[in-house]
C-alpha cells in the first residue's frame, strides 16, 4: 500500500492518497525543509484527504479470490483507522484516530473506472504540520473492528505551503500459514498428519501464508510477511524457507526418524508493530525402499516404511529394463539404485543407470542408460555384488557356460564405467559373492570374494587388498597392477555346494562369512576382526540347531544382511522345511554378538511363502520379502517378542534393497552358467 502527500496552498488541505491495489504508481519521498510551528510551538493542523483502493470481494473464497489476485490490501477490508502517533516526537492533546468505514456502499467509496475490480474511497482526517508518526491500519468489520489486515507506522514530515511527497507500505498482518506437497515429488503427506519423505534428494513445499481473514497475501509483493523456517533434528531433515517463491526446501539428512518443522511468517518491517505467526507439523525421513522383479512382468516397486506404515513412491515399468529380468537390489550413499540381471537372457555384462536420475513417485517409462558395463568388461556371468555408500562397485563373477570368467572379482570406482581392479583366482575358481571393505571413514581396505571350484567341489575366501604385495592384479589400462591377496582357507568347505554369502560390518570392522560343511550338511556364521592389515581368529557366531542346506531351498542358506550400526540378520532353512531368521546384535566378541537374544522370526515352507530377502531398516527392524501367487514385503517388530509390524504386496517380487544400510550385500543364488546378468543403476530425485 502506497502514502503519499502533497499540500496544494499554504492554508490548504494535505492530499494524501492510499493507492491500494497491486502494482500502484510509486513515489519518492521529498522534504522541502523543517515545518513551521504555531507562536505557542505547536504544529498547524490540516484537514488531510486519504484515498484507498480495495479489490471488490466476490463470492469466492478468501484463498481462491486472492489466488486470483493476490495483493497486500485484503479483499476483506471493511474499515480504515489513521491514527496520529506523536507529532514532533510528543504525542498529540485531543486528537482522536479517524475511523471511515471503506465498504463498496460506504460514503465517499465508488468503482475505479479504470479497474472495475477495485473500488476507492476517500477519507477526511487531521493531519498536523510537522514531523509525525502516522499508524494505518485496516480491519476486516466496520468501525476498526474484527481482525487487524495490514498495518505500518510511518514517520511524515509535513511543511505547509509546499508540495509534500511522502510513500509507504502497509505490511500484511500474517496469519494462517498452509504448507502443501506438491504432485510428483518424492514427498508426500499433509500439514495435519506429517510429511514423509525417503532418500537424499531435497524436495520442495509450497508455502501460503493468509491474513487473518483468510485472504492469501502472495509472496514477494512489498508488505507480504518474510519467511524462515527452521527443523527440531537438522540430522534427521534440514529446512530452508524462500520468501520470493514462497517455498521451503526441505533435505533429508543422514539419520532416519521424526523431527519438527517449524515455518514462521514475519512481518515485512519491524515498524509496522504486528506480529509473526508460525505453524509446526513433523516430517519423517524413511529409508527408500526398492523391491521388485520378473514374475512374469518386470517392474520395481519405490517405497519407504516408517511408523507402521509403508508409503508407496511409484513403480519402474518393464519397459525400463527392456529385455532384462530383475533379480537384485541396491543402493549406495547417494540413493542410486542399483539393478541386477537375472540369468536367462540373451545380453552380456551389465547395464548401469548410475547417472541417470528418475522422478519419484512418477518415472519415466523408460529410463535411458548412462553407462553399459559389458562382456568386454569381463563380466560374464555376475553372481553377486556390492555397493558401499560412497558407490564403489564391486562384482563376484561365475563365468558363462562353466567356463571359468577372466576375472573372478572386480571393483569400480564411483560412476567409472570401466574396473579400476580386477583379478584371476585360476581357471577353475569361480566367484560367488563380494563384499567390500572400507574403513569407517570410506576407505576401501580390500574386497573379500567368495570362491567356489567346481573340480573340487571346494569353497575359500580371498581379500584382495588394494596397492598390496605379493599378488598381481589388472584393471582397465594395465594388465600388472600390485595388489595382496590374503587367502582364507577351505578347511571347513567354505561354499562347497554354492549356498554362499558375505558381508562387511562396517561398523565393527568385521567379515561375518557363512562357511558350509559338506560333510555335516550343516551351515555356520564365522566373524573375522580386522584389524587394519590382518584378520583375527575365528569367532563362530551360534545358529539355529535345525538349520540344514538341503532341507527344501536348492540355493540352501544362510544369506546375510547387516545395518549401520553392526546388527546382522542371517536367514536359515531348517530340517523342518522352515525359513529361520536369526538377529545378531553389534560387536567385535562372541558375548557382544549374542548380548540380545532375538527369538526366531519362522517362516513355514513349504506350505507357506518362501523368503525371498531379508533386510534390516535403519532402526534395525528386519524386512522380510516372502514370495508366494502374490509378494509380501513385510517389517517385524522384535520387542516383546517377534511380530508383524506392517506388511505390503509388491508385484514381482523376488529381491529387495534398502538404501543408507552399511553394506549393500545382494545373494543372488547359484547362478546359472548358460547365460549372463547385468546391472543397472537409477539415480532418483
Amino acid at each position: 500500500m502506497k502514502l503519499s502527500a502533497g499540500s496544494k496552498l499554504c492554508s490548504a488541505a494535505l492530499l494524501i492518497l492510499l493507492q491500494a491495489c497491486s502494482g500502484g504508481n510509486t513515489s519518492s519521498g521529498v522534504a522541502a525543509g523543517p515545518p513551521t510551528p504555531h507562536a505557542d510551538g505547536t504544529s498547524a493542523q490540516a484537514t488531510a484527504t486519504f484515498e484507498i483502493e480495495i479489490p471488490l470481494p466476490t463470492s469466492a473464497s478468501p484463498l481462491s479470490s486472492s489466488a486470483r489476485r493476490p495483493s497486500y490490501v485484503s479483499a476483506a477490508t471493511q474499515s480504515v483507522k489513521i491514527s496520529v502517533l506523536t507529532v514532533n516526537g510528543t504525542p498529540p492533546s485531543g486528537l482522536a484516530p479517524t475511523v471511515a468505514n471503506v465498504t463498496p456502499t460506504s460514503n465517499g467509496c465508488t468503482v475505479d473506472a479504470a479497474q472495475p475490480g477495485d473500488y476507492t474511497c476517500t477519507i477526511a482526517a487531521i493531519v498536523p504540520a510537522g514531523s509525525d508518526s502516522l499508524e494505518v491500519s485496516l480491519f476486516s468489520s466496520p468501525g476498526a473492528a474484527g481482525s487487524l489486515l495490514a498495518q505500518q507506522i510511518t514517520p511524515v514530515t509535513i511543511n505547509p505551503g509546499v508540495a509534500n511527497n511522502v510513500s509507504a507500505v502497509l505490511d500484511a498482518d500474517p496469519g494462517a500459514i498452509t504448507v502443501t506437497a506438491t504432485a510428483n515429488t518424492g514427498i508426500s503427506g499433509t500439514q495435519a498428519a506429517g510429511f514423509v519423505t525417503a532418500g537424499t534428494i531435497a524436495q520442495t513445499l509450497t508455502i501460503h501464508v493468509a491474513d487473518k481473514a483468510g485472504d492469501l497475501i502472495g509472496p514477494a509483493l512489498p508488505g507480504a510477511p518474510t519467511l524462515t523456517a527452521g527443523s527440531s533434528v537438522p540430522t534427521v531433515a534440514s529446512v530452508s524457507a524462500n520468501t520470493a517463491a514462497g517455498t521451503l526446501s526441505i533435505t533429508p539428512g543422514t539419520a532416519f526418524g521424526s523431527t519438527t518443522i517449524t515455518v514462521t511468517a514475519n512481518p515485512a518491517t519491524t515498524t509496522s508493530g504486528l506480529t509473526a505467526s508460525a505453524t509446526t507439523f513433523t516430517v519423517n525421513n524413511e529409508p527408500l525402499i526398492a523391491a521388485g522383479g520378473c514374475a512374469p512382468s518386470c517392474s520395481a516397486s519405490l517405497l519407504a516404511y516408517g511408523s507402521g506404515v509403508f508409503t508407496t513412491y511409484g513403480t519402474l515399468p518393464a519397459a525400463s529394463f527392456g529385455s532384462k529380468e530383475i533379480s537384485a537390489f541396491g543402493f549406495d550413499g547417494n540413493d542410486t539404485l542399483y539393478v541386477a540381471d537375472e540369468p536367462g537372457d540373451s545380453t552380456e555384462g551389465f547395464l548401469e543407470f548410475g547417472n541417470a536420475e528418475f522422478d519419484v513417485p512418477t518415472p519415466p517409462t523408460a529410463p535411458a542408460p548412462a553407462l553399459t558395463l559389458t562382456d568386454a568388461n569381463d563380466l560374464d556371468g555376475v553372481t553377486g555384488f556390492d555397493v558401499t555408500r560412497e558407490g564403489t562397485l564391486s562384482i563376484a563373477n561365475a563365468g558363462l557356460n562353466g567356463s571359468a570368467p577372466t576375472n573372478q572379482f572386480e571393483a569400480y570406482a564411483p560412476g567409472a564405467s570401466a574396473p579400476e581392479l580386477g583379478m584371476n583366482f585360476g581357471s577353475n575358481a569361480f566367484g560367488e559373492a563380494v563384499a567390500a571393505m572400507p574403513s569407517a571413514t570410506g576407505t576401501i581396505q580390500g574386497y573379500a570374494v567368495a570362491l567356489f571350484n567346481e573340480l573340487s567341489n571346494t569353497g575359500s575366501v580371498g581379500v584382495v587388498i588394494p596397492g598390496g604385495s605379493g599378488a598381481t592384479c589388472d584393471s582397465a589400462t594395465s594388465a600388472s597392477v600390485p595388489c595382496g591377496l590374503i587367502p582364507l582357507g577351505s578347511a571347513d568347505d567354505v561354499f562347497a555346494d554354492g549356498s554362499f554369502d558375505l558381508v562387511w560390518d562396517r561398523a565393527d570392522q568385521a567379515l561375518i562369512v557363512a562357511d558350509y560343511d559338506a560333510t555335516t550338511n550343516d551351515y555356520s556364521l564365522v566373524q573375522l576382526d580386522w584389524n587394519g592389515s590382518s584378520f583375527g581368529a575365528p569367532i563362530v557366531l551360534p545358529v539355529p540347531s535345525t538349520a540344514d542346506a538341503g532341507a527344501y531351498d536348492s540355493d540352501g542358506g544362510p544369506f546375510l544382511t547387516v545395518s549401520a550400526d553392526g546388527h546382522v540378520a542371517a536367514v536359515f532353512t531348517t530340517t523342518g522345511a522352515n525359513y529361520d531368521v536369526r538377529i545378531y546384535a553389534p560387536g567385535t566378541t562372541l558375548a557382544a554378538r549374542t548380548s540380545v537374544d532375538i527369538t526366531s522370526i519362522v517362516q513355514p515352507n513349504p506350505s507357506g511363502p518362501e523368503i525371498a530377502d531379508v533386510e534390516l531398516l535403519p532402526s534395525d527392524l528386519p524386512l522380510i520379502l516372502t514370495t508366494a501367487a502374490s509378494s509380501n514385503l513385510c517389517v517385524y517388530n522384535l520387542t516383546p517378542t517377534p511380530s508383524v509390524a506392517a506388511c505390503t504386496t509388491v508385484a514381482n517380487a523376488i529381491d529387495a534393497g534398502v538404501s543408507a544400510s552399511a553394506v549393500h550385500r545382494v545373494f543372488m543364488g547359484r547362478p546359472l552358467r548358460a547365460a549372463r546378468q547385468t546391472l543397472w543403476t537409477l539415480r532418483h530425485r
